[in-house]
């Protein structure tokens, strides 16, 4: 099913605008970033897998993480 196929193609297109050829079927729209992170990290991350973050990042990624069962960590530059 083609869900939201406007969005879709507004996605891509700034995308493109950024450098990034994608097609919009390969665009998923979410309802906030919580459930883009989510729908992210439970596609690629099986649980027990070590996601590395920047030190500043969403507030809600690292206990989102956590509850996912994904270790987190994030390394200062020196």
């Amino acid at each position: 099913m083609y869900v939201f196929p406007r969005h879709r193609a507004a996605a891509a297109e700034w995308l493109a605008r950024c450098g990034v050829e994608i097609s919009p079927l390969n665009v998923s729209v979410t309802n906030g970033a919580t459930s883009g992170m989510t729908t992210a990290l439970m596609s690629v991350a099986p649980p027990g897998s070590t996601v590395v973050v920047e030190a500043i990042s969403h507030h809600t990624l690292v206990p989102l993480a956590t509850y996912l069962g994904l270790q987190s960590g994030w390394r200062r530059h020196r």
